[in-house]
């Protein structure tokens, strides 16, 4: 292949590009364009914060909820915590388990600005928003 064929053969990769770049510059736009419409439209609070509020706990929630009830009732606490309040609530969790998933959990709905946190050592102390 001598220098002119290569050169081609960039010059057109160099378009294919282009041309990708352009098709996705539309979708990004028609995607921001549905988001600003959803967000002006929606309570995007409801959306975001998929789990139960419900007054009574129920063991057929899933695990989040569970984690997430246990937390509001003890209003702030570390997962530890949480794990302990969970095996007062329900009888279905072993000590492992429930300091498992009290810790992913917690983590994760911390992660996602579902709830709040405070750095106590090497602890984290999360409460509800």
């Amino acid at each position: 292949m001598d220098n002119t064929d290569f050169y081609n053969q960039l010059l057109e990769q160099e378009k294919n590009l282009v041309s990708k770049i352009e098709e996705y510059k539309g979708l990004l736009s028609k995607v921001r364009d549905l988001l600003e419409h959803f967000e002006q439209n929606n309570d995007l609070k409801s959306v975001q914060t998929n789990t139960r509020t419900d007054d009574a706990y129920d063991k057929e929630w899933i695990i989040k909820d569970k984690v997430l009830y246990a937390l509001k009732s003890i209003v702030k606490g570390t997962a530890d915590e949480v794990a302990e309040r969970l095996l007062e609530l329900d009888d279905s969790f072993s000590q492992d388990k429930a300091s498992r998933v009290s810790t992913h959990h917690l983590s994760g709905l911390y992660r996602d600005k579902l709830i709040d946190a405070v750095k106590v050592g090497k602890k984290y102390r999360y409460y509800s928003k």
